[in-house]
């Protein structure tokens, strides 16, 4: 079994890697471009959802 210790420094770090994450997506989603599109993925509605819902996720942890 797992001291409480232990699962809270995972979990906290799981937290962070996530935050990373989500501010890489931010700096990608500036400049990329999909296939086949015209529009910037910070302009497409479903990116910016997608977003913003694991922003919220993130920030309620």
């Amino acid at each position: 079994m797992f001291s409480l210790s232990a699962v809270l420094g995972e979990t906290t770090v799981s937290i962070g890697v996530a935050a990373a994450a989500i501010d890489a997506i931010h700096e990608l989603v500036e400049t990329k471009t999909p296939n086949f599109t015209a529009s910037r993925l910070r302009d497409q509605p479903l990116a910016q959802r997608a977003v913003g819902q694991a922003a919220a996720r993130v920030n309620a942890s």
